[in-house]
């Protein structure tokens, strides 16, 4: 490597606002070539904010950004992303899941989300070599929808890897993955590290654990700020994990891995807190959440909102087999703060609903739903997402009803609700581009969205007052 050999990477003073919010704030941070990174943070703390603007799908207010000695501004976005690949969810939810993990690695040599291109007996070796390197020579021809959540994330970073980038960001590529297959994919990741031929490695992680030992250094994010950068070891201290996480963490270096522990939690010997959020963490019941949701917001319109949110999300949980009253609290107080603090609407939520100490996973969920609105941290569990597509709907829904003759859910179905989607002027505070994005989230048609949205008010309908007189 000679000196004069550009950085793979370089951020001058980059700030970002969005509306009336800054999310980054004055961000340096520089990668040269050999080292690995890993971007850590908690919820909310710019990680997946600083990537898009990495990618140049968000660009910065202020600052400058050069990527593989490209300066924004002067490069061809295009022609530069043919050379950084992407893992991250928003990736995922593009994916055509009818097609073969091999299709799908294929894929990435076309950046489409599916294989409609003929691909060459090169491109065919290499897909199949690089489905070894992430152990799934077995997946090759089972649909992409059919495989494991690990099994899937392993896939797309082969597919990511398809161009032969210089720069791999995988966007928190652990979430929701359970504890082997975290293990495994970290492994994989890891070993890639160690044999990347000239890749750049970027990993964004909420959970130290996950930082592996071929990861050779650590930017750390509070609040938009990069809090710290540098060396993994000089980073990855205990002082500068108490400040990005609000936490008395304390440290232990076990084989190369960094493992966080909060003093008063009992541990056995020998066994380590994987901070892995669970759903038998304790959540507050129904009756807790609605008090607190009353605490903070008095207005009718506002508390029948989360009626509304709460009952579809009911229904969409027992259709899933998932847990309906984890689902309906989440959705019950997910506006907890939008009365008070319509400003700083989601962060609030954030802080009030930690402060009475409901569990790290219920918290993110409330959070992601204003995700590219007021919040940066994306849905990627089942109930997040759902809770995304619907909160907007909710609302056209009940508008829709009450301009019909008989003001109720009851006797609607979902081609009135698509009919005044059409006209941008009716309800026209709800974003039509949030609830087609939630669907695609989802992988389900709009209509089926708007069908499962009315039938979970119509379970709510005299609560919600939309009743009506419908009776037949």
């Amino acid at each position: 490597m000679t000196d004069d050999q550009p950085d793979i990477l370089d951020l001058t003073a980059v700030s970002l606002h969005r509306g009336r919010r800054q999310i980054l704030f004055d961000v340096q941070w520089r990668i040269r070539r050999g080292e690995h990174w890993a971007i850590l943070g908690a919820n909310g703390s710019g990680k997946t904010t600083l990537l898009s603007v990495v990618t140049g799908y968000l660009w910065a207010s202020r600052g400058q950004v050069t990527v593989l000695g490209g300066r924004f501004g002067r490069v061809d976005l295009r022609q530069l992303r043919r050379h950084v690949g992407l893992v991250s969810s928003a990736i995922d939810r593009m994916i055509q899941r009818r097609h073969t993990a091999r299709q799908i690695v294929l894929s990435g040599a076309f950046a489409s989300t599916g294989l409609w291109d003929e691909a060459t007996a090169d491109q065919r070796r290499y897909a199949d070599e690089l489905l070894t390197r992430m152990r799934c020579t077995s997946l090759a021809d089972q649909p992409f929808g059919t495989l494991s959540l690990g099994e899937q994330q392993r896939v797309l970073i082969a597919r990511a890897l398809m161009p032969r980038p210089r720069l791999l960001l995988l966007d928190e590529p652990c979430a929701g993955l359970d504890l082997p297959g975290r293990e495994l994919l970290l492994r994989t990741v890891d070993d890639l590290a160690a044999d990347s031929g000239g890749c750049t490695l970027v990993l964004v992680t909420h959970h130290i654990e996950e930082i592996t030992p071929r990861f050779t250094h650590v930017l750390v994010l509070k609040d938009g700020r990069a809090l710290a950068a540098g060396p993994k070891a000089d980073v990855l201290t205990a002082a500068t994990l108490r400040a990005a996480f609000d936490l008395p963490i304390e440290l232990d270096n076990r084989h190369g891995r960094y493992w966080p522990r909060v003093p008063g939690a009992q541990y056995r010997e020998g066994e380590i807190n994987t901070g892995e959020p669970t759903m038998d963490a304790q959540l507050p019941t129904r009756d807790e959440a609605m008090t607190l949701l009353k605490e903070f917001n008095q207005a009718d319109r506002t508390i029948t909102h989360a009626l509304a949110v709460e009952a579809v999300m009911r229904h969409m949980a027992r259709k899933r087999g998932e847990d309906e009253d984890v689902w309906g609290t989440i959705g019950l107080i997910h506006d907890l703060d939008y009365e008070q603090f319509p400003d700083e609407h989601c962060q609030k939520t954030q802080q009030i609903l930690q402060q009475r100490g409901w569990p790290d996973w219920a918290v993110r969920a409330v959070v992601s739903h204003g995700w590219g609105i007021c919040s940066d941290v994306q849905p990627q569990t089942e109930m997040e997402k759902v809770l995304f597509a619907v909160d907007e709907l909710t609302g056209l829904v009940a508008a829709t009803a009450l301009v019909r003759p008989s003001k109720s859910v009851m006797d609607m179905k979902a081609k009135s609700v698509k009919k005044k989607w059409k006209d941008k002027r009716f309800a026209a505070g709800v974003s039509r581009e949030i609830i087609q994005q939630g669907a695609e989230m989802l992988g389900i048609e709009l209509s089926e969205l708007i069908t499962d949205t009315i039938m979970g008010m119509r379970e709510a309908a005299d609560q919600l007052g939309l009743g009506g007189t419908a009776g037949g």
